[in-house]
């Protein structure tokens, strides 16, 4: 982290500037994400390494579309726009969980026969 932030301070040009800036917030961005994934919850070791295995798909998914360079070169996008995309992919993982209440565990008791 040390390294971006002297290598922005030590930049002359302003467009090296801006990407270094931009990089350094899209990889703080899709940090930031994934350690808002949670599966598994829980802060001991095994629930950890559980809640990591199981999200690790998803985290592979966003780093590999929203890396760096593709953020700037392909897309083109402001920071805000890549806060909004940050904010809608949240949105949408929260939303794709399953419920775990007690309520739809005894329906899918009764719908399977008890299996």
């Amino acid at each position: 982290m040390t390294f971006y932030i002297r290598h922005v301070v030590h930049c002359r040009c302003a467009a090296a500037q801006y990407v270094v800036l931009i990089s350094f917030c899209c990889m703080l961005g899709v940090r930031d994400l994934s350690k808002k994934f949670v599966v598994v919850k829980g802060e001991d070791r095994l629930s950890r390494e559980a809640n990591i295995n199981a999200t690790l798909l998803m985290n592979i998914l966003v780093r590999s579309m929203l890396c760096s360079k593709r953020v700037i070169e392909e897309l083109h996008l402001t920071s805000e726009a890549f806060e909004w995309i940050l904010g809608e992919i949240e949105t949408r993982y929260v939303q794709a969980q399953v419920c775990n209440c007690p309520l739809f565990r005894s329906i899918h008791f009764n719908l399977t026969g008890g299996h």
